[in-house]
């Protein structure tokens, strides 16, 4: 378990990356998401795979995003809902080998254990060998935005 915390105001990027590769077959990583986002701030969690693959959980303008990029693909948002603080606590990441390679799938929870699934997509390859990365960034003119991601776990 861990903490991150990522904050800027103004014009502002930050990202932290883990130093190696995780196997998310069969495997899940998960993390509480406080957000508090002002002006055009965008956070975001993301595992990414060594073949440039992107599975992404993405917050802005008050909506929660599931967004992927194949490999040599376009960024496709694949579910969206209203964020809600309470309801959408943790964020995860569920990962298994698929017949069509590996699927990935996005869960949220208001407590840590009761996972609701948000999307479940398949044809990424991977997944054995996946990178995870936190981000915060955008233009803040109204105050600071900041991430705190805890309660981090393989």
């Amino acid at each position: 378990n861990g903490q991150l915390v990522l904050a800027g105001a103004g014009l502002f990027g930050c990202d932290v990356a883990s130093s190696g590769p995780y196997n998310l077959i069969d495997h899940t990583f998960a993390a509480f998401a406080d957000v508090t986002l002002n002006g055009f701030c965008k956070a975001r969690f993301e595992v990414q795979t060594i073949d440039g693959g992107v599975g992404r959980f993405e917050l802005s303008a008050g909506q929660l995003r599931a967004m992927t990029q194949l490999a040599g693909q376009a960024e496709m948002m694949r579910a969206m809902v209203a964020y809600e603080p309470a309801t959408h606590r943790y964020w995860r990441f569920a990962g298994s080998d698929g017949a069509s390679g590996g699927e990935l799938t996005w869960e949220t929870s208001p407590d840590g254990i009761d996972y609701t699934t948000l999307i479940k997509v398949g044809g990424l390859v991977a997944l054995e060998l996946a990178q995870f990365q936190f981000h915060l960034d955008g233009f803040a003119s109204a105050g600071a935005c900041s991430a705190r991601f805890d309660s981090v776990n393989l």
